[in-house]
């Protein structure tokens, strides 16, 4: 990318550590500081997010250096809603009933969510590393509202898992389209990024470039 264009990334608890060159806090305390790294770039700001970090860009994207908003296999709340609120009317996908206590507040996947639901179809020995490396999201950002949707105002990007079995893709496809966002449909589990990480780059660096053209 350009001097003039950063992206930033937020990602799921699971894969955060070692799906992207670039992680950020996943928990909604973290998203003033997220805030924070993007103003200060003094650049024109493309964020991408994963999974719960959808929530994260969705509130964080309404910053004037935030030129764009790319969602992969992400949530996309509306003004007021929740990530919870956003996936309550779909069937639940099988990834949901493996997402146990992990302490006091915070939850994770079980090592058959992660490799049955969450990662099916990257290596076992890659899916054991994904489990093994995951952190626990504090269980409130299921609740946490959003106070303004980003997407109704920024130019947004969404990549469609079809074989996600962790975020139901039917809502994903109805969040794409109601935000209008120029969409990729990829024939992926919920970690295209790691299943399918060419055709993953290439439609972030697109996103890329046309904000900063």
């Amino acid at each position: 990318m350009g001097s003039g264009m950063k992206a930033y990334i937020a990602g799921s608890a699971p894969t955060a550590l070692r799906s992207w060159q670039l992680a950020l806090p996943v928990r909604q305390d973290d998203r003033a500081p997220f805030l924070g790294y993007t103003v200060s770039a003094h650049v024109a700001v493309l964020l991408v997010g994963h999974s719960w970090g959808g929530a994260v860009i969705t509130e964080a994207g309404n910053h004037a250096q935030v030129k764009g908003i790319v969602y992969v296999a992400a949530g996309a709340p509306d003004s007021g809603q929740s990530f919870g609120d956003w996936w309550k009317d779909y069937t639940p996908a099988p990834a949901a009933a493996e997402i146990k206590p992990y302490g006091e507040g915070y939850v994770a996947l079980t090592p058959e969510g992660v490799r049955k639901h969450f990662v099916q179809d990257i290596p076992a020995e890659e899916a054991d590393i994904v489990y093994a490396t995951q952190g626990p999201l504090a269980a409130r950002c299921f609740s946490d509202k959003v106070s303004v949707a980003a997407w109704r105002s920024k130019r947004s990007w969404y990549i469609v898992a079809a074989q996600d079995e962790t975020i139901p893709p039917a809502v994903e496809r109805d969040s794409a389209n109601r935000m209008g966002a120029e969409t990729l449909v990829l024939q992926s589990s919920h970690v295209p990024m790691l299943s399918q990480p060419e055709a993953v780059a290439e439609f972030i660096a697109s996103a890329a470039a046309t904000v900063a053209g």
